[in-house]
């Protein structure tokens, strides 16, 4: 699991980021050249979460907490047996990179086991969900191409020490268009 954060992470945020010495000028759509704020994160840093109120979710990069206008990232802690409900991503592709434990993935039609050091991409338009399989607490990395589902993850989730308050279905309705997202009809 420490290697992630020693190895895996540092890099993705790093190559997000386009480090380097010789950087292109690039402008936004703005005309603006900022892009974002390269930053480390260790474990345990990022905007800090509870997704349904109980499970740790860290956002690490996105518009908010790194000013990434093309890059969502983050990690979550999955405790055996929790889940995260069949759903799809309609304008975003998704890595998923199992850094701890093992998950059960839903991906299309059909099931897998992700174990550590497994890496999943789900392409916008495909049904995606998971359950922590095993004993043991299953954590994974997740980074989206295109902005849009943090928004989803704000609205499912609270802050420690807040109170989660599911949305109601008009509220819900409206941040699942503004996020992109569909959940599948149980």
């Amino acid at each position: 699991m420490h290697r992630l954060w020693s190895g895996f992470l540092p890099a993705v945020l790093a190559t997000s980021c386009n480090s380097g010495s010789a950087r292109p000028a690039m402008l936004a759509e703005d005309g603006s050249t900022d892009f974002g704020r390269p930053t480390l994160f260790v474990r345990g840093q990022g905007e800090q979460r509870l997704m349904r109120g109980s499970r740790p979710l860290f956002i690490v990069a996105d518009s908010a907490t790194v000013g990434s206008r093309s890059l969502v990232a983050g990690y979550e802690d999955v405790p055996p047996g929790d889940s995260g409900r069949i759903h799809m991503h309609l304008g975003e592709d998704e890595i998923l990179f199992v850094h701890r434990g093992e998950l059960e993935v839903r991906l299309a039609d059909s099931t897998y086991r992700a174990g550590d050091g497994a890496t999943v991409f789900v392409p916008r338009g495909n049904w995606i969900g998971f359950r922590a399989a095993g004993t043991d607490t299953a954590g994974f990395f997740f980074v989206f191409n295109t902005p849009g589902f943090e928004k989803c993850l704000r609205a499912l989730s609270a802050r420690p020490g807040e109170r989660y308050i599911p949305p109601d279905a008009p509220a819900m309705e409206r941040t699942s268009r503004e996020c992109h997202w569909v959940q599948k009809a149980q």
